[in-house]
C-alpha cells in the first residue's frame, strides 16, 4: 500500500478505511472534512489510539462520524500523538463501528441526509406508540431546526435522533420540509406585511383584541414588528396559540401559520 491514502468518503466508507489501516498496522494520522467539519483519528502500528471530532474526544468521536455519507479523508503516516484517549482494541471498535455504519445505511433509505428540516402533520397518522424521549424529540420539531441541531437541543446521540425521525416520519407526525437554512438567513427580519395575515387570522378566532395581543407577545420577545426575526416565528405562533382555549380553532390556526413559516 502507498503511504498515502487519500478520497472521499462516498467512494470508500469510513469503517472500510480503518479496516485497511488497522490490518496494515499503519502509523499515522487520518483527517476527514465534510464542509467546516473536521475530524481526526490517530493510529499506531494498526492500534485506533486517539480520536477528535469537535468538542468529542476519544471512542465516541469515531461512531458519531459515521453519519457522514460524504467527505474528504487524507492519511498522513508517521504522524504520532502524546494523547492517547482509546484503550478499547481494534477489533472491538472496528466489530462496533460496522454496526452503527449499517444502522446509518439504514437512516439513511428513509432520511438522506441530517440536515432536514421537519414540520408537523396535520393529516392521519397510523397508529403508533412513542415513548417519553420521542415525545420530546417530537415538540422540538418546528419547521426551522434541522435534525443535527434538534439532537444538539435534547442533548442526545445524531443517530438516536436520527431514528426517532425515521419513526416519526414513517408513522407521518411529520413531514420533510427541505434543506436547513444558515443561521444568518434566519437572523434576517421577515417582511412586516406577514403580520397583517397573522393578525387577520387571530381576529378572526379572538375578535378584535387581536392586534393588541399580537404586538404583546412581540414586545414580549424582545422584536418589533419592523425587524423581527425568523427564527423567532415559531415561539410567536406558539404565544399566540396559548391564546386560542378552543382547540379546533387553535389547530386551524396553527395550520395557516405553518403555511407563513415554510414560504418566509
Amino acid at each position: 500500500m502507498s503511504e498515502t491514502l487519500k478520497g472521499n468518503l462516498s467512494q470508500l466508507k469510513l469503517v472500510d478505511i480503518m479496516k485497511i489501516l488497522c490490518s496494515s498496522q499503519r502509523t499515522g494520522k487520518l483527517s476527514l472534512q465534510n464542509g467546516e467539519e473536521i475530524a481526526d483519528i490517530y493510529f499506531l502500528s494498526g492500534a485506533i489510539i486517539h480520536a477528535k471530532y469537535n468538542m468529542i474526544i476519544g471512542e465516541n468521536a469515531i461512531y458519531t462520524l459515521f453519519a457522514w455519507s460524504d467527505g474528504i479523508f487524507t492519511f498522513h503516516p508517521n504522524i504520532s500523538v502524546k494523547n492517547k484517549t482509546i484503550l478499547t482494541p481494534a477489533a472491538e471498535i472496528l466489530k462496533r463501528a460496522e454496526a452503527v455504519d449499517g444502522e446509518w445505511e439504514e437512516v439513511r433509505k428513509i432520511i438522506p441526509n441530517t440536515n432536514l428540516v421537519f414540520k408537523m402533520s396535520y393529516g392521519t397518522p397510523s397508529e403508533i406508540s412513542l415513548n417519553a424521549t420521542e415525545w420530546n424529540i417530537l415538540r422540538h420539531i418546528n419547521g426551522i431546526d434541522s435534525i443535527r441541531e434538534i439532537a444538539q437541543k435534547v442533548e442526545m446521540t445524531l443517530l438516536d435522533v436520527s431514528k426517532a425521525f425515521c419513526k416519526l416520519y414513517q408513522a407521518g407526525l411529520i413531514e420533510m420540509m427541505g434543506e436547513s437554512i444558515s443561521r444568518e438567513e434566519r437572523k434576517t427580519g421577515i417582511d412586516p406585511t406577514i403580520f397583517q395575515t397573522v393578525e387577520k387570522e387571530l381576529a378572526q378566532i379572538i375578535g378584535p383584541l387581536a392586534p393588541i395581543v399580537l404586538d404583546d407577545h412581540i414586545s414580549g420577545l424582545g422584536e418589533s414588528r419592523d425587524a423581527f426575526p425568523k427564527d423567532k416565528m415559531p415561539e410567536l405562533i406558539e404565544l399566540l396559540s396559548n391564546e386560542i382555549t378552543d382547540a379546533r380553532k387553535m389547530i386551524d390556526f396553527q395550520k395557516s401559520m405553518l403555511s407563513i413559516i415554510r414560504n418566509i
